[in-house]
């Protein structure tokens, strides 16, 4: 009688148990993965209706434009050649606005001569001196599907000297000196330049070293079939002492973007920064063919068709040029390229993700579904 009753008690607990399993547990097993399903389903459906968004990962000279114009020097390419003796530059400007009211200041030493530049070689240092590149992958969640550059001398008002006025190819050179930075001033502006008052404490440090100051303007003519690069503009002059004149643009309204292409024996390096709070990256030293950049046979000892290409570049605000260049040699004698790296953003798509899983869940939900209607006819 007592094991009857402890069977039927075990039956009757049993029996409790399986009803409370299937009637009050199974139907909230099975309502929240529904509910999440459902979530999903809405959420998929609102980001595939939704638009998709993609994911973004002056001058060696200061301009001196009549104050109508809206040209201003956005970029500034000098290449520089040395043997020791003498030096050359280059300068290649990119400008903005009109160009044909374009007219710029260069300083220079004295006995400089001026000529129109080699063209083309600018483009050659700049993909010899280019960043090495290394891509790196990074995964990452996305909402979305993947997808895929007449002689004489004559007395100027104000006190300034007129060396010379010549025509170079499109420009048009007025080259002036003197011991006032007033007269210089005076000169500009009785011929056309503006008057550029800011920039005459440059003008007087220029002037004390017995340099000159270069007043270039484009023949209008042919400002108009110039486009945006103007054709290099070259300086050459002896010296042992190599520079780049950088203190005029100081007065710039805006940001110079400066890349300067150095060509020597040997490896060189900056040794006064014309903006030392911003001083310019080195990007590239090494040896180049000589005919890369544009010679006829190369500076290196004991390699007679190479010559060491160091290359820099850098944004200055103006307010930072407080100087000119200099350069020397540099204690090592190593190559340099720059390395960029660059992160390449693989997308994982969640919506596809999303989908894919949906029609799973609902498999699994409507296996559910049926093994507790079955469970529950037994009952």
């Amino acid at each position: 009688m007592e094991g009857w009753a402890l069977d039927r008690s075990r039956v009757f607990l049993r029996t409790a148990a399986t009803r409370y399993l299937y009637r009050r547990v199974m139907p909230r097993l099975i309502a929240k993965p529904l509910r999440l399903l459902l979530a999903m389903l809405l959420v998929a459906t609102a980001l595939g209706a939704a638009p998709t968004s993609t994911a973004v990962a002056c001058a060696c000279g200061g301009i001196a434009t009549d104050p109508g114009s809206n040209a201003k020097v956005y970029d500034e390419a000098a290449v520089i050649w040395t043997d020791g003796r003498s030096e050359r530059i280059d300068m290649t400007l990119s400008m903005t606005g009109d160009p044909s009211s374009a007219a710029w200041l260069m300083p220079a030493p004295a006995g400089a001569k001026l000529s129109l530049g080699a063209s083309g070689v600018m483009f050659r240092l700049d993909a010899a001196a280019a960043p090495k590149i290394v891509t790196k992958k990074k995964y990452r969640l996305s909402m979305g599907f993947s997808e895929s550059g007449n002689r004489g001398v004559s007395q100027a008002p104000g006190g300034a000297h007129v060396e010379s006025h010549v025509r170079i190819g499109p420009f048009d050179v007025t080259t002036l000196s003197g011991t006032s930075a007033t007269g210089v001033n005076d000169w500009l502006v009785a011929n056309g330049f503006g008057a550029r008052n800011e920039l005459l404490p440059m003008f007087q440090s220029y002037l004390d070293q017995h340099w000159r100051i270069n007043a270039v303007k484009l023949v209008p003519e042919q400002a108009s079939t110039l486009g945006r690069t103007l054709p290099p503009l070259r300086m050459a002059f002896p010296t042992r002492k190599v520079v780049y004149p950088m203190k005029l643009s100081g007065a710039a309204t805006v940001a110079q973007q400066v890349r300067i292409h150095l060509l020597a024996a040997r490896r060189m390096e900056i040794g006064t920064q014309a903006a030392p709070s911003k001083p310019l990256r080195l990007d590239f030293s090494g040896a180049i063919p000589a005919s890369t950049a544009g010679l006829d046979h190369g500076l290196v000892p004991g390699h007679g068709d190479q010559v060491w290409l160091t290359s820099w570049s850098g944004a200055l605000p103006p307010r930072t040029i407080t100087d000119d260049y200099d350069f020397k040699a540099s204690a090592t004698s190593s190559g340099y390229r720059r390395q960029i790296t660059r992160t390449e953003y693989v997308d994982v798509p969640v919506l596809g993700i999303m989908l894919a899983l949906i029609p799973v869940g609902l498999l699994i939900a409507l296996g559910l579904a049926l093994l507790y209607s079955r469970q529950k006819k037994r009952l």
